[in-house]
């Protein structure tokens, strides 16, 4: 069981989209952005409106694809196929029809939990599938407003050789701003919440650390999102996929260090955008 994913290319960046009818004001182009508050809205509720494909421009590995942001109502169904061809015949992954909220042994999250998680959805390949085209359906006849998407990533996945190390951490950032004012009253001004993921290895090998991990930390810097995914392929209710999945940016510098002959530690630190 593959233990932690982390996003390499997103190749949905310089995809070509096609299909659905999106609001002028909130276009299909506004998904790429990396600021999961600016959303593309659909036309209407309709079927016809409330989907797209995505041409890649060539066969690509996919390994993760993410969704945050995704606002529909909790009846909302989602379907995402990657396939070789333009028409979605040849489909080398299929999520079948699903839920658009998370759901666990209960029935969907609560609408507070779906929120505080930045209103995520993940869909992870049991393997890494090559693909050229997307296509996303959602189903929503209900909503008003219509569907809307924050942010979409088809990314393919670097996995470590080795699991990541004991203590890593999970914390939830509360930004809003908390006056306690003597003898009297607690002022509270709400701002956004947002996850924050610790991890790191101990002692990769020499080679994969800087052809895959400081390849990675190097490119991704401080300002290029990404995606960590914790347990992926867990889908017992106790977890589920997008309570251990982050989409944000590395928050800190990220030292890759050499404790002993021929292996390298680094950790890292990665703050959700919201």
């Amino acid at each position: 069981m593959r233990r932690l994913l982390i996003s390499d290319t997103d190749w949905a960046l310089t995809g070509v989209y096609m299909d659905g009818i999106w609001n002028a004001a909130a276009p299909i182009a506004n998904i790429i952005d990396h600021r999961p508050q600016l959303i593309a809205q659909a036309y209407d509720a309709s079927l016809g409106s409330t989907q797209f494909r995505v041409d890649l421009g060539a066969p690509r590995s996919i390994g993760l694809i993410y969704f945050a942001n995704l606002i529909t109502t909790v009846n909302g169904i989602i379907q995402v196929k990657v396939a070789t061809d333009a028409g979605i015949t040849t489909v080398v992954y299929n999520s079948g029809q699903v839920s658009t909220r998370p759901q666990d042994a209960s029935g969907s999250y609560s609408e507070a939990e779906f929120l505080a998680l930045g209103r995520t959805r993940v869909f992870v390949p049991p393997t890494p599938v090559t693909g050229q085209y997307i296509q996303v359906v959602v189903d929503d006849s209900a909503a008003s407003p219509p569907l809307q998407i924050g942010t979409f990533c088809a990314c393919s996945v670097y996995q470590a050789s080795l699991n990541f190390g004991y203590g890593w951490s999970m914390t939830s950032i509360d930004e809003s701003s908390v006056q306690h004012v003597p003898y009297g009253s607690t002022y509270m001004i709400r701002r956004g919440k947002r996850n924050r993921f610790n991890f790191g290895w101990p002692a990769l090998p020499e080679n994969e650390a800087f052809t895959q991990l400081m390849r990675l930390v190097r490119v991704k810097g401080k300002s290029t999102p990404l995606i960590v995914s914790l347990f992926p392929d867990d889908v017992s209710p106790a977890v589920g996929v997008e309570r251990s999945s982050i989409y944000g940016l590395f928050s800190t510098d990220s030292p890759i260090s050499n404790p002993f002959f021929a292996r390298y530690a680094a950790t890292l630190q990665i703050d959700q955008l919201i």
